[in-house]
C-alpha cells in the first residue's frame, strides 16, 4: 500500500482515495463553511455534493464555466458533476473546499 501527497499537507491513502470517488455522494458540512452559514445549518448536517457545488457556485453568482476556470476544469465537468452523472475525485472535492474559503475571505 502507498500514499500520495496532496496539497501541501494532506497525505492520503491511495485505496481510501479510490474509494471517495467512486462512493462517496454525502458528507458532513462544516459549520465553519460561509455555505452552511448562509444556508441557516447549525449542526452538523448532511449535504450531498452537487448540491454543494451547485450552492457555492450559485452563492457567489459564478456560471459553470467561471466555476470550472477556478477550479482549472472544464465547464462539462462541472455539469456532470452537478447533475450526478460523474463523481467528484477527493483532490478535486479538496480543491472546491479550498475554493470556498478563499472565496468567502474575499467576500464583502
Amino acid at each position: 500500500m502507498f500514499t500520495q501527497l496532496l496539497g501541501e499537507h494532506i497525505t492520503i491513502n491511495v485505496n481510501v482515495k479510490n474509494f471517495f470517488h467512486r462512493n462517496v455522494k454525502k458528507f458532513i458540512l462544516p459549520e465553519s463553511s460561509c455555505i452552511s452559514q448562509e444556508m441557516g445549518v447549525t449542526s452538523r448536517a448532511m449535504i450531498d455534493i452537487p448540491t454543494y457545488l451547485k450552492e457555492i457556485r450559485k452563492r457567489f453568482g459564478l456560471t459553470q464555466a467561471e466555476f470550472a476556470g477556478l477550479l482549472g476544469d472544464k465547464r462539462s465537468n462541472i455539469a456532470k458533476y452537478e447533475t450526478d452523472q460523474a463523481n467528484l475525485s477527493l483532490r478535486k472535492f479538496l480543491s472546491v473546499q479550498e475554493l470556498e474559503k478563499k472565496l468567502c475571505q474575499n467576500r464583502p
